[in-house]
């Protein structure tokens, strides 16, 4: 235990490397919704308004992502129909993806776009745009798009006059005064009902929520990382800039920067073990002979490198001095005249002649 410690200290002190090992419950796969208070079936679902609200949790940790939606149905009256809540699939990691689920999971549960009020004007931006740009290949939300417009089949002029924007996480002082989309002011029973998606998506959300234990952990590992690497940063400022004092050859001391450090050891190769010598048969003893003195006269190296260079070079000489005899051997016996007619010289006097006769107007 000791020494996994120590070595995950000597990662986090020396190379600001910090690992640990958290409880995450996995999140939702697939989207889920349910009612808290059913709608009843009493065939006045065109008197119905419904209201739908998007939230995210813990939106720093991207591992820690959960999303959420709720919905809630009123009559114009104020009466309370129905709500409910609901998670997005897995892949939807954003309050307005939430939202925009939250719109698909309320056209496919109506028989026709029904009255809608959002506070995410983007699922308005998103629905006036036009099929194309909403389902393009760059858009983030494009799937969820895909089965919104394709639950709509293409009744987008429709759904879009019936969906209505209004203010979010408004005081009760935006009641009367807040404008809407369509210019008309939040009334008292748009606020509550507001306030009402607003706490079911929360819950939603909250369902399988990362503990907060688990948040404190990676909090404190995040914070003891910075600690690490602003220490590795100040020691090794240090170790770079190291002031040491030297002395001149005049004995006058003076302060120079140096790097206080060493290089790392060099890795040796393992010699391979020598394999033993064979035994060698006995060799018979030579027979005695009269030796000779020997008699060895050589030149040093350098001596022996020198002449060879000046035999070549000579040699060269001799080859290039017999070529320019055999040039000049060759033009003494050969006369550079042309096969037949005139020389060119011959032709340049003609010419000249030529061009003087008709200056001085002879003619020919």
């Amino acid at each position: 235990m000791s020494h996994h410690l120590s070595l995950r200290r000597v990662a986090s002190f020396a190379r600001c490397l910090l690992s640990i090992r958290v409880a995450e419950p996995p999140p939702v796969a697939c989207g889920a919704f349910r009612w808290i208070l059913p709608p009843p079936d009493d065939g006045q679902s065109e008197r119905w308004r419904w209201f739908l609200d998007g939230s995210m949790l813990d939106e720093p940790r991207r591992f820690a992502r959960r999303t959420g939606f709720g919905l809630a149905v009123v009559y114009d009256d104020g009466h309370l129909v129905a709500y409910g809540c609901g998670r997005p699939p897995a892949w939807v990691t954003t309050a307005a993806g939430a939202e925009a689920w939250a719109y698909c999971m309320v056209l496919s549960m109506t028989p026709a776009p029904p009255r809608v009020v959002t506070d995410c004007l983007e699922v308005c931006k998103t629905l006036a745009a036009g099929k194309r740009a909403a389902t393009a290949g760059r858009k983030r939300l494009a799937r969820v798009w895909v089965r919104i417009h394709t639950v709509l089949e293409g009744d987008v002029a429709s759904a879009l006059s019936k969906l209505n924007w209004m203010p979010a996480h408004g005081t009760s002082a935006s009641i009367g005064r807040a404008l809407k989309l369509d210019g008309t002011v939040v009334t008292a029973l748009e606020w509550r009902a507001n306030r009402l998606v607003d706490a079911l998506a929360k819950h939603a959300a909250a369902f399988d929520r990362v503990p907060q234990r688990t948040l404190e952990a990676v909090s404190h590992a995040g914070r003891l990382a910075e600690y690490s690497a602003a220490l590795l940063g100040t020691v090794t400022e240090c170790a770079n800039n190291w002031k040491q004092e030297t002395v001149r050859h005049d004995g006058t001391p003076y302060w120079r920067t140096v790097r206080d450090s060493a290089p790392p050891p060099r890795a040796s190769r393992p010699r391979k073990p020598l394999a033993a010598p064979e035994p060698q048969p006995a060799l018979a003893a030579p027979e005695a002979t009269e030796l000779c003195p020997l008699r060895v006269r050589s030149a040093p190296a350098a001596t022996h490198g020198a002449k060879r260079t000046k035999l070549a070079t000579a040699e060269k000489w001799r080859e290039e001095a017999r070529e320019a005899a055999g040039v000049s051997r060759w033009l003494a016996r050969t006369q550079l005249r042309p096969g037949r007619g005139a020389t060119a010289a011959e032709r340049m006097q003609s010419l000249q002649q030529r061009v003087r006769e008709q200056a001085l107007g002879v003619g020919a």
